[in-house]
């Protein structure tokens, strides 16, 4: 980072993110009629400002540790909570939002890992569960970061329980936790309906809606790695053996 710049604005930022989503969270009900004109239009304002921020890697998050600013978690704070609160509203149905929400968790998940682990169990699973319920959108987009989502979620994963019990925490770095570990081992079946959707979604990568031979070739391909990934998961307990579609088509 040649300038300080970046994180200086990212502070303004939050400080906006803060002081709108909290208003945002404190409101009352408002008359179904006017639900999306004052909450989620709102609330996908917030989801488009936090995308923007984080996505593109122009704020090195690990600074924000490193001298103790608490910004980043704080406006992140406010994005979860926003999201708990009116996940239930089918805000997935407005594209928009959609997509800023779906964007917002790919960065998130590429760069915040280790805060993402020490999330609460409940906000966690309610991730995995809004990222399992866009796998099966028809929007492109929704599909394309829930597929890097997951995959850099799987691959944090098996990391995590393939490696050595000690874990070297790096001073100035926020240290990873267990949470998302522990969720996992309490519901198992979330991670495995999640391997499978991904593995239908791949199944028909780079295949066209015609019927010459180097298409067809194509999908024999996807399909025996369709194959391979479910016969895998079959075998293996999801929590001992964590394999990403994305690996088995390599």
């Amino acid at each position: 980072m040649n300038s300080c710049m970046p994180v200086l604005l990212f502070r303004e930022i939050s400080k906006i993110v803060v002081s709108y989503g909290t208003r945002l969270i404190e409101f009352g009900d408002v008359p179904k009629a006017d639900f999306y004109k004052l909450r989620l239009k709102n609330v996908g304002i917030i989801f488009s400002i936090m995308k923007m921020a984080l996505n593109g890697s122009y704020i090195p998050s690990g600074i924000f540790d490193l001298y103790g600013d608490t910004c980043l978690k704080e406006s992140l704070a406010v994005f979860l909570k926003l999201f708990m609160k009116y996940r239930d509203a089918d805000f997935k149905a407005y594209a928009k939002i959609s997509h800023n929400f779906y964007s917002l968790i790919d960065a998130l998940v590429h760069d915040n890992m280790p805060y993402v682990s020490n999330l609460d169990e409940e906000v966690f699973l309610a991730l995995l569960e809004a990222v399992h319920q866009g796998m099966v959108s028809y929007d492109t987009i929704v599909v394309s970061s829930c597929c890097t989502s997951l995959d850099m979620i799987l691959d944090y994963l098996f990391r995590r329980v393939s490696r050595q019990k000690t874990i070297r925490n790096f001073i100035g770095f926020e240290a990873e936790g267990d949470n998302c570990v522990k969720a996992l081992e309490r519901r198992p079946q979330l991670l495995a309906d999640q391997y499978i959707s991904q593995a239908f979604v791949t199944l028909m990568n780079n295949v066209e809606h015609n019927v010459s031979l180097t298409n067809k070739d194509m999908f024999t391909q996807n399909l025996n790695a369709f194959r391979r990934a479910l016969s895998s998961l079959l075998k293996s307990p999801i929590k001992d053996e964590i394999v990403t579609v994305g690996d088995m088509m390599a």
